[in-house]
C-alpha cells in the first residue's frame, strides 16, 4: 500500500473509533490530538495511533497492553496478526471495564 493510502485509512478508522465511543458510551472521555486517539476509562487510558514506518495502528491499552494492527484488505479491515480486528479488541477492553 502507498503512504497516502495508508494514511487515509488509518485516519479514518481512528476518526470512526473516535465517533463510535463518543456516541456509545457516553460515560467515557475521549479526544483526538493530533491524529492521537486518547480515550480515558476508570482502567486507564487507551491511546490509539498511525505508526507510518510499519505502516500500522498502534493500541495501547490498560487491560489487553500493546496492539499492533495492519490493514487487510481483503477484509478491509484492520486487523492483528492473530486476526482480531482492532474494534474487536477495543470494544472487549471496554466491556471489561
Amino acid at each position: 500500500m502507498d503512504y497516502s493510502s495508508f494514511i487515509k485509512l488509518a485516519a479514518a478508522e481512528i476518526s470512526s473509533l473516535f465517533d463510535f465511543i463518543e456516541e456509545n458510551y457516553p460515560d467515557i472521555e475521549v479526544d483526538i490530538l493530533s491524529d492521537v486517539l486518547h480515550i480515558y476509562t476508570d482502567a486507564g487510558e487507551y491511546v490509539i495511533n498511525q505508526h507510518s514506518p510499519t505502516q500500522q495502528i498502534w493500541l495501547s491499552s490498560p487491560i489487553s497492553n500493546a496492539g499492533y494492527f495492519s490493514y487487510n484488505t481483503e477484509k478491509q479491515e484492520w486487523l492483528d496478526k492473530n486476526g482480531a480486528s482492532l474494534k474487536q479488541r477495543l470494544l472487549s477492553d471496554l466491556g471489561a471495564i
